[in-house]
């Protein structure tokens, strides 16, 4: 687990069928044989003004799947140009802003890390991690903190030979994050050593919404801590179309904290490194109340939601279901 900003506490150490599922007390209404949130979640559109900005990034020539959620509405977003020597964008609040990343991989130490701003919309790239370091967070993919409204990161592929954590999120201000089409392929670490993660969070968000995400790990996959620090339980964090490998010494590949929100889990799978392994033992808790008791062994049929090169520098969106 790597340790957070300065003025951030750091973690406690720790060890840790195609329908949906609502866990951790929402209401739920059952539609055609699956369990819906009844209060739907909004769609986003982008405004004319930001879509203009977007439409290389959204062109949609490609026949992988469309995916669930839109970015959001943008108002007179400034663009920021991500570079070897402008990876920490610390972002003015209440601005909206589109990140465009450099069209080779992104190789610097500590990766991308996105602070503050209102909406804020990531489309394609590559995040690598080949640094040698004894600290955790010199070799982590993405950052992502405190942004107040909602936070669009679509078809980034993070990767490298000596990557220690895809996703970090602090969250606290209460936004939304969307993810997808990523891949984390692959994290490294161990249960005498460092606990890597492909999705971690500590605070928040208020929502959070993954659709296709292939996570490859020797350590952990999900680790959900989101109300580590005191803030507020999530409204939702809503999963969709995940796989998650463990590799050889691998652990929890899901893990939550004992809380009750509410996560909804569509079709989302796990492989853990031992065949015949206890669900237990690789899935905390394993429940179908508020844990990831819905969770598949194994992998889709069709192979990895985001292959390998589907995501990454020459990213382009399906569109929007």
């Amino acid at each position: 687990m790597p340790r957070r900003l300065t003025n951030v506490p750091a973690a406690r150490p720790h060890r840790p069928s195609l329908r949906s599922r609502v866990t951790g007390g929402l209401t739920a209404a059952a539609v055609l044989g699956t369990m819906l949130v009844a209060a739907a979640l909004p769609a986003h559109a982008v405004t004319p003004s930001a879509a203009g900005t977007l439409d290389a990034a959204l062109a949609t020539t490609t026949t992988s799947p469309k995916l669930t959620w839109r970015p959001p509405a943008l108002t007179s977003p400034t663009t920021v140009t991500v570079s070897s020597t402008k990876h920490n964008l610390s972002l003015a609040a209440g601005r909206d802003y589109i990140i465009k990343m450099p069209t080779t991989p992104l190789d610097v130490r500590g990766g991308l890390t996105i602070a503050g701003g209102r909406n804020v919309v990531l489309i394609g790239g590559e995040i690598r991690s080949t640094r040698t370091s004894s600290v955790a967070n010199d070799k982590r993919g993405l950052y992502l903190v405190n942004q107040t409204g909602t936070l669009h990161v679509e078809g980034l592929k993070i990767t490298g030979s000596t990557l220690a954590e895809g996703i970090n999120l602090d969250q606290r201000a209460g936004g939304t994050v969307q993810l997808q089409n990523i891949r984390v392929d692959t994290v490294y670490g161990s249960l005498n050593g460092h606990h890597a993660d492909v999705l971690q969070t500590w605070g928040g968000p208020a929502t959070l919404r993954v659709d296709r995400l292939t996570g490859y790990t020797t350590y952990q996959g999900f680790m959900f801590q989101p109300t580590q620090f005191g803030s507020p339980s999530p409204k939702l964090f809503d999963l969709r179309n995940i796989n998650i490998v463990g590799r050889t010494g691998s652990g929890y590949l899901m893990w939550r904290d004992g809380k009750t929100w509410p996560m909804k889990i569509t079709n989302v799978w796990g492989k853990p490194s031992i065949t015949g392994l206890p669900r237990g033992q690789w899935l905390r808790p394993d429940n179908t109340t508020y844990g990831f008791g819905y969770v598949k062994v194994g992998t889709p049929s069709t192979g990895d939601f985001v292959p390998a090169t589907r995501a990454g520098t020459a990213y382009v969106s399906p569109g929007y279901l």
